[in-house]
């Protein structure tokens, strides 16, 4: 594949581009896949052991070369990489629960949260911590999670970015 010739040829600029484009990989596989089919379950566990070889490698970079910005930026591009992730397609944008159909949402769902509301707020520089940050975003993958369970495709992916998330804000904090 496409991804190891673009490693050979020093395609990828920042791990987190190489990172995005094998999640590339799980997305499609949960997409066409049932959440209790034997190509999901696989694609899942790719996906957490790449995730753990992410943590490692993320952790040596910041050991390596940290970034020398206050922790709001970096909170911002933190926020910036978990928008590219592919993963994070359903999670962009707030849930138009009626186009969608979706009756029985805002009775499940007390505080909806999507990325771009996020980065608004960073924007507007409306969270007085990063903590408030975190909070928020987490909160974007709780809500997917209680509205759809952990074990369909929705709460799988969500899962996986709140991992991630949690992990790379780990290192910013």
């Amino acid at each position: 594949g496409t991804v190891s010739e673009r490693l050979g040829k020093n395609h990828y600029a920042r791990l987190e581009d190489f990172a995005n484009e094998t999640r590339l990989i799980w997305k499609n596989a949960f997409i066409f896949n049932a959440p209790d089919s034997l190509y999901f379950k696989a694609a899942k566990s790719l996906s957490d052991a790449f995730e753990k070889a992410m943590e490692k490698m993320e952790a040596e970079a910041e050991a390596v070369s940290a970034l020398q910005v206050d922790t709001m930026e970096r909170c911002n591009i933190l926020l910036a990489d978990i928008q590219a992730n592919p993963l994070a397609e359903w999670f962009l944008d707030p849930v138009d629960h009626v186009a969608l159909g979706l009756t029985d949402y805002t009775q499940v769902i007390t505080q909806p949260m999507d990325l771009s509301t996020i980065g608004r707020k960073l924007q507007r520089a409306q969270y007085l911590s990063p903590e408030d940050f975190a909070h928020d975003t987490r909160l974007v993958f709780q809500n997917a999670i209680t509205y759809n369970s952990a074990q369909s495709m929705f709460g799988v992916v969500a899962g996986i970015l709140a991992s991630s998330f949690d992990r790379r804000y780990t290192l910013i904090t």
